[in-house]
């Protein structure tokens, strides 16, 4: 019966949890997608019509950074 009781005690306290980490609002803040290649070309084209796209979906403001040479490759 003990068993029983802290399976349910445990289930209770998991749903009440769960309940608090739903509240959350997903994103909380402004999302930046990252392009490995140079503005203007194919690929930036693609990922601002894809932020676009996820903007209006999400609800957040998206900022496209554009890394180029060396492959995207960072200090």
């Amino acid at each position: 019966m003990r068993p029983l009781l802290t399976a349910a005690a445990a289930a209770i306290l998991g749903i009440l949890w769960f309940g608090v980490a739903a509240a959350q609002n997903y994103p909380a803040r402004t999302i930046t997608m990252i392009v490995p290649f140079p503005a203007g070309g194919a690929t930036d084209t693609l990922a601002r019509f894809l932020a676009e796209r996820m903007r209006g979906t999400l609800g957040q403001a998206i900022v496209i950074e554009n890394i180029g040479g060396a492959a995207g490759a960072s200090e």
